[in-house]
């Protein structure tokens, strides 16, 4: 992360930009629906955290899901093309592998309730 100093004259509220964060959440049981509705439920606390005057913070998420998948490794290469799908495809959106061998499905964020 890096700080920004306010210019000359400016208020002495600090800017920073965190140019990568990345976030792994494992959620055992549930189908790539419920983790869609997941990065639904952190994109609408970040927009609330946006209304309150904090810094814009987007989100971008790649989905992939398996029952008993080949290998842990293999599942987390599928979630990473997801994910460089996603923000490919216009950030703040979630990309949707279901099995190995189908296309990404993306759609753009939603921030509303769920």
């Amino acid at each position: 992360m890096r700080s920004l100093r306010p210019s000359r004259g400016a208020s002495t509220a600090a800017t920073a930009r965190a140019a990568l964060a990345l976030l792994l959440a494992l959620l055992p049981g549930a189908d790539s629906a419920e983790a869609d509705i997941f990065t639904t439920r952190i994109r609408r606390a970040l927009a609330d955290a946006d209304a309150l005057g904090l810094p814009t913070v987007r989100v971008s998420a790649g989905v992939a899901s398996a029952i008993a998948p080949e290998s842990a490794e293999l599942l987390l290469q599928r979630a990473d093309s997801a994910l460089y799908a996603a923000k490919r495809d216009g950030r703040n959106r979630t990309a949707i592998t279901e099995h190995p061998h189908t296309p990404v499905q993306t759609h753009a964020g939603s921030t509303e309730a769920v």
